[in-house]
Protein backbone atom coordinates (compact mmCIF):
# COMPACT_ATOMS: atom_id res chain seq x y z
CA UNK A 1 0.00 0.00 0.00
CA UNK A 2 0.91 3.34 -0.68
CA UNK A 3 1.23 4.38 3.34
CA UNK A 4 4.17 2.03 3.88
CA UNK A 5 5.75 5.08 0.97
CA UNK A 6 4.78 7.86 2.88
CA UNK A 7 5.21 6.73 6.41
CA UNK A 8 5.96 10.32 7.94
CA UNK A 9 3.12 11.53 6.24
CA UNK A 10 0.52 9.11 8.16
CA UNK A 11 -1.79 10.79 10.83
CA UNK A 12 -0.23 14.29 10.25
CA UNK A 13 -3.53 15.29 10.67
CA UNK A 14 -3.89 14.90 14.44
CA UNK A 15 -0.64 16.72 14.69
CA UNK A 16 -0.54 20.20 15.75
CA UNK A 17 1.07 22.93 13.60
CA UNK A 18 4.39 23.10 15.13
CA UNK A 19 5.74 19.39 14.96
CA UNK A 20 3.73 19.14 11.85
CA UNK A 21 6.05 22.40 10.45
CA UNK A 22 9.20 20.98 12.19
CA UNK A 23 9.13 17.26 10.91
CA UNK A 24 8.38 19.04 7.21
CA UNK A 25 11.67 21.33 8.07
CA UNK A 26 13.38 17.90 9.24
CA UNK A 27 12.71 16.21 6.17
CA UNK A 28 13.76 18.63 3.64
CA UNK A 29 16.82 19.62 5.63
CA UNK A 30 17.47 15.76 4.93
CA UNK A 31 16.87 16.07 0.88
CA UNK A 32 18.89 18.90 1.05
CA UNK A 33 22.14 17.51 2.41
CA UNK A 34 21.94 14.24 0.18
CA UNK A 35 23.30 14.32 -3.02
CA UNK A 36 21.24 11.07 -3.72
CA UNK A 37 17.78 10.19 -1.54
CA UNK A 38 16.58 6.70 -1.95
CA UNK A 39 13.92 5.93 -4.46
CA UNK A 40 11.66 5.49 -1.36
CA UNK A 41 12.45 8.92 -0.29
CA UNK A 42 11.90 10.50 -4.00
CA UNK A 43 7.82 9.92 -3.23
CA UNK A 44 7.86 11.72 -0.06
CA UNK A 45 10.19 14.89 -1.60
CA UNK A 46 7.95 14.87 -4.65
CA UNK A 47 4.98 14.77 -2.89
CA UNK A 48 6.34 18.10 -0.41
CA UNK A 49 7.27 19.78 -3.72
CA UNK A 50 3.95 19.64 -5.36
CA UNK A 51 1.65 20.47 -2.39
CA UNK A 52 4.54 23.85 -2.28
CA UNK A 53 3.76 24.13 -5.92
CA UNK A 54 0.45 23.77 -5.75
CA UNK A 55 -0.48 26.51 -3.67
CA UNK A 56 0.89 29.05 -6.30
CA UNK A 57 2.62 31.09 -3.30
CA UNK A 58 6.51 29.63 -4.20
CA UNK A 59 7.92 29.78 -7.44
CA UNK A 60 10.10 26.95 -9.00
CA UNK A 61 13.49 29.00 -7.96
CA UNK A 62 11.74 28.59 -4.35
CA UNK A 63 10.88 25.70 -3.91
CA UNK A 64 14.21 24.61 -5.83
CA UNK A 65 16.10 26.60 -3.01
CA UNK A 66 14.28 24.85 0.02
CA UNK A 67 15.61 20.87 -1.40
CA UNK A 68 18.86 21.82 -3.05
CA UNK A 69 17.82 21.54 -6.90
CA UNK A 70 17.48 23.21 -9.95
CA UNK A 71 14.09 25.55 -10.39
CA UNK A 72 14.11 22.89 -13.99
CA UNK A 73 14.43 20.14 -11.48
CA UNK A 74 11.09 21.03 -9.70
CA UNK A 75 9.16 21.27 -13.14
CA UNK A 76 9.87 18.03 -14.16
CA UNK A 77 9.41 16.61 -10.41
CA UNK A 78 5.72 17.83 -10.71
CA UNK A 79 5.25 16.78 -14.33
CA UNK A 80 6.18 13.29 -13.12
CA UNK A 81 4.12 13.88 -10.06
CA UNK A 82 0.83 14.91 -12.14
CA UNK A 83 1.58 12.58 -14.34
CA UNK A 84 1.48 9.60 -11.74
CA UNK A 85 -1.76 10.84 -10.22
CA UNK A 86 -3.13 10.88 -13.59
CA UNK A 87 -2.44 7.13 -14.62
CA UNK A 88 -2.19 5.43 -11.15
CA UNK A 89 -5.53 5.15 -9.20
CA UNK A 90 -4.68 3.87 -5.95
CA UNK A 91 -1.80 6.51 -5.98
CA UNK A 92 -3.90 9.63 -6.64
CA UNK A 93 -6.81 8.22 -3.80
CA UNK A 94 -3.99 8.23 -1.25
CA UNK A 95 -2.81 11.60 -2.65
CA UNK A 96 -6.46 12.65 -1.52
CA UNK A 97 -5.94 10.96 1.67
CA UNK A 98 -2.99 12.99 2.69
CA UNK A 99 -4.07 15.55 0.61
CA UNK A 100 -7.18 15.81 3.19
CA UNK A 101 -4.94 15.42 6.54
CA UNK A 102 -2.97 18.91 5.37
CA UNK A 103 -5.63 20.80 4.53
CA UNK A 104 -7.68 20.04 7.50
Amino acid sequence: MLRNRWPEWSGMGGRNAPEWVAEIKRNIQSFRESLRIPEKDKVSRDLMIYFLWQTGRFTNQKISGLFGLSYASVSRRVAIFREKLRVDKTFKKEYDRISALIKM
